[in-house]
């Protein structure tokens, strides 16, 4: 199953913010059963400096510094997800076969 994914994080500050150092954790990883076709974050007011790296655990970690005067900062992640999981086997509980396809999000045949 494909996943377009969107979230949206806005600062809004009283008083004009002459820099700012942000650390962000808003991109999907890929890992077993989850793959990222792609992936972005949108910052406005545009940063000056943006670098990722992976965390100590393999998350995607981005780093920013806007030295542009700013009232709000806005935040837009997007990314595409492909899940593909196998079926659990809720049925050694009594489950009806749909029920533990959907409980798992496998497609039901």
């Amino acid at each position: 199953m494909i996943y377009d994914v969107s979230h949206l994080t806005r600062y809004q500050y009283d008083a004009p913010v002459a820099v700012n150092v942000c650390v962000l954790r808003l991109l999907p990883r890929s890992e077993d059963g989850q793959r990222v076709l792609e992936a972005n974050v949108e910052v406005t007011p545009r940063p000056l400096t943006l670098a990722e790296r992976a965390d100590a655990f393999g998350n995607r970690v981005l780093k920013l510094r806007i030295e542009t005067p700013h009232r709000e900062l806005t935040l837009l992640s997007r990314a595409r997800v492909v899940v593909e999981r196998q079926r659990f086997a809720f049925d050694r509980f009594g489950a009806s076969d749909e029920l533990c396809d959907r409980l798992s999000g496998a497609p039901h045949p």
